[in-house]
């Protein structure tokens, strides 16, 4: 878990957890917040999980409404946009190409939205019972861009924002790609978590957002 502040003494600072690929956006809005915060990352199936088995969490960020729609928030939005992305170290295929691929690297679509998002866009291209046993599941979309730029898969399908910061070359889009939208949400009916909602879905939260990456939803 990463502090963005420490109190020495009183209670612990409230909680936002977000998705693995809203990380970087998400801890540069929360710099900008006036008071300590707490903040940590995972998959949004296990942040829905985490909250579920009742930890205290004031605000979520996840990537798929299909997890976070199981939640009862006090408030919600959607506080970005993302779309999807093919990357390779090397040359990236064409769509056109992509059957012929060795391995493809996805997020496990058993597990995490962009698993899931990528497996509806390989199914809308016709692709995925072609690819199926030459899919690389890894834990979450970040991870499935580390295994294109460790080697150990040739092509990977991720998100734009993980595509851009990966260091890999970046392909085309999907032709029939997915609606992709982060759910923000309110947990806790207090004024911290009420203020940390407020500065996450304003100005600052889009801006730090925009700044890496993320579409307005």
């Amino acid at each position: 878990m990463l502090l963005l502040a420490l109190i020495a003494c009183g209670s612990a600072p409230p909680l936002v957890l977000g998705a693995s690929s809203t990380e970087p956006a998400t801890e540069q809005a929360l710099a900008s917040y006036g008071s300590p915060v707490r903040a940590s990352y995972g998959a949004t199936s296990t942040l829905v999980r985490q909250v579920e088995a009742g930890s205290t969490v004031s605000v979520l960020i996840g990537a798929s409404p299909e997890w976070t729609d199981r939640l009862d928030p006090v408030r919600q939005g959607t506080i970005a946009a993302n779309s999807l992305v093919l990357v390779a170290s090397e040359r990236v295929p064409a769509w056109s190409e992509l059957g012929e691929a060795p391995c493809l690297a996805i997020g496990d679509p058993e597990h995490v939205p962009a698993g899931r998002y990528a497996r509806q866009a390989l199914e809308a291209a016709g692709l995925w019972q072609t690819l199926a046993d030459r899919i690389v599941p890894t834990q979450d979309g970040p991870a499935a861009a580390r295994a294109v730029r460790s080697g150990a898969c040739e092509v990977g399908l991720v998100y734009q924002t993980d595509a851009a910061r990966s260091g890999l070359k970046l392909g085309d889009s999907p032709p029939e790609p997915p609606v992709i939208r982060y759910p923000v949400l309110q947990l806790i009916d207090d004024a911290p978590s009420a203020a940390i909602f407020d500065h996450l879905s304003g100005e600052a939260g889009q801006a730090a957002f925009a700044a890496h990456g993320f579409t307005a939803p």
